[in-house]
């Protein structure tokens, strides 16, 4: 996101840095973080509407959401892994592990 504060800091979404600065078949997008299955994920499908042939989710530098106590997914994760694994492959999301 970008930071509206009344500063001129040059700041751009993501959008405008994938459409601007990389070659979508060329090119290639690496994505990691926090709530791997809700933001995370969300960037690569972002990524991939963009037209970026070359998406990937780096999974062991990606966690999911987790709340102690709550959701059916093992303690405190709220996503079955199943649905997001399938919904990344849906979009053609490379799926990656920091030592490839």
């Amino acid at each position: 996101a970008v930071l509206q504060d009344g500063h001129k800091r040059k700041l751009r979404t993501m959008q405008d840095v994938l459409r601007d600065s990389i070659c979508p078949t060329k090119g290639r997008v690496f994505v990691c973080g926090l709530a791997m299955d809700y933001c995370v994920r969300d960037t690569c499908i972002n990524a991939k509407a963009l037209g970026m042939e070359r998406v990937s989710i780096v999974l062991d530098a990606s966690r999911a959401a987790h709340i102690p106590g709550v959701g059916a997914f093992g303690s405190g994760f709220l996503s079955d892994p199943d649905q997001v694994r399938a919904s990344l492959q849906k979009h053609k999301v490379d799926i990656r592990y920091t030592t490839e």
